[in-house]
């Protein structure tokens, strides 16, 4: 018999067992999605046969009752102790679910699996495109004007990677406390938000690359989620002062970051969407383009469930 568990309490009571099953992909943002969105319109639903967690699925419910997320699309993830089978009498079995609950509509990425189960309420596809790196060479095919960048901020700056084996409070804050002044003192992340990314690189699913001026004030710092073969680009901050002096700032940070993947043994970093609704996000797209050698296409199929 299967078993729907959705939500806060699925998540709290089934955390250690979530992240003892071996999934079949796990992407840099799983944990910290699972986590976070509980203190949202979380969706979550683990389907269970016995005491084994055999499918879930990572979403949130907009204001319209559309299954999402961030409107993009929410996505399926599948244990290694299962089979097709079992996979498909999952998704139907939280098909079900969702028509119970009244849900309208679903944005899911892509996999055989759903679409299979979910085809008859198929409405259309769409395609999200994401910046990446492939890692595959130590240039990293960074623009060339950067590079003279990198090696000013090589030179002038303290730079530095942490991890889980160096990981201090004071670093994390440092880099919190540049990402609220560069936002002009506004709290655009919760506290809760911030300590689940501290409590990630605790895990080893996180780190850090930071940037110092010689005075030992931070001037630019990111950090970065991991999973099983990809690393996502997560939330940095820069130094306004130094921004608007056209100085130099992050080049390092990102240089440093995907050098410390490709070491890691990991195959790709996704850098962000190519999306931007205004002057700063087209700045920060063209800036990421900039260390970028491939795009990423995610296909999201959209159906209709009334």
């Amino acid at each position: 018999m299967l078993v729907i568990k959705r939500g806060y309490e699925f998540f709290e009571q089934n955390l250690d067992l979530i992240e003892n099953v071996s999934w079949r992909f796990t992407p840099a943002n799983f944990y910290y999605s699972l986590e976070y969105f509980q203190a949202s319109r979380d969706f979550t639903i683990g389907v269970f046969s016995g005491n084994d967690l055999k499918v879930i699925l990572v979403a949130t419910i907009n204001t319209r009752d559309e299954l999402d997320y961030f409107a993009g699309g929410s996505r399926f993830y599948f244990s290694k102790n299962g089979n097709h089978d079992i996979f498909v009498k999952s998704v139907k079995r939280i098909l079900d679910f969702l028509l119970e609950c009244g849900v309208k509509n679903c944005i899911f990425e892509y996999d055989s699996v759903s679409s299979f189960v979910f085809h008859k309420f198929y409405s259309r596809t769409s395609t999200s495109m994401f910046l990446a790196n492939t890692l595959s060479d130590n240039n990293f095919s960074i623009r060339k004007s950067y590079r003279s960048l990198i090696n000013k901020q090589k030179r002038d700056n303290t730079n530095l990677i942490v991890n889980r084996l160096n990981l201090s409070r004071e670093h994390f804050d440092n880099l919190r406390n540049l990402h609220f002044e560069a936002s002009g003192n506004r709290r655009t992340r919760s506290s809760h938000s911030w300590e689940l990314q501290f409590d990630a690189i605790a895990k080893n699913r996180a780190f850090m690359s930071l940037s110092y001026n010689r005075d030992g004030t931070m001037t630019s710092g990111a950090l970065f989620l991991t999973g099983d073969r990809e690393v996502f680009y997560g939330v940095s901050a820069q130094s306004r002062e130094l921004m608007l002096l056209g100085e130099p700032t992050g080049h390092i940070v990102l240089k440093n970051a995907l050098a410390y993947s490709q070491k890691c043994g990991f195959d790709r970093m996704i850098l962000g969407t190519t999306d931007f609704s205004n002057e700063k996000e087209k700045s920060i797209v063209f800036f990421k383009k900039g260390f970028s050698d491939s795009m990423l296409l995610i296909n999201n199929m959209e159906y209709e469930l009334e």
